[in-house]
């Protein structure tokens, strides 16, 4: 879309008129006993070619190994209305290394 190229928003009803730069919010949870797992913040960078991700860290409900559960991530603009999505994933727990971090993070 022609409107992400650029990360400052324009906001007709401001009388300040100052500029903004718009982000996003990008929840993980689990919908089916509504609890809110986490909440980041992405903001766009000001120069292209940069990465936007959020990384999430959490314990797995499943106790074992093999054990798949759902979980949803719902991204909303903090500036435009009617851009909310939402993706649900499985996630299917293995045995881990006790919860170290992946190499190069």
């Amino acid at each position: 879309m022609a409107m992400f190229r650029r990360s400052i928003l324009w906001q007709p009803n401001l009388s300040s008129q100052k500029k903004k730069t718009f982000s996003w919010w990008v929840l993980l949870g689990d919908l089916e006993v509504d609890e809110l797992v986490d909440v980041k913040r992405v903001m766009m960078p000001a120069k292209r070619g940069f990465d936007r991700r959020a990384v999430f860290s959490f314990n797995s409900p499943g106790e074992e190994d093999g054990e798949t559960f759902k979980l949803s991530v719902i991204v909303c603009s903090d500036s435009y209305y009617g851009l909310d999505q939402q993706y649900d994933i499985d996630i299917t727990t293995t045995a881990g290394d006790g919860g170290a971090p992946p190499e190069g993070e």
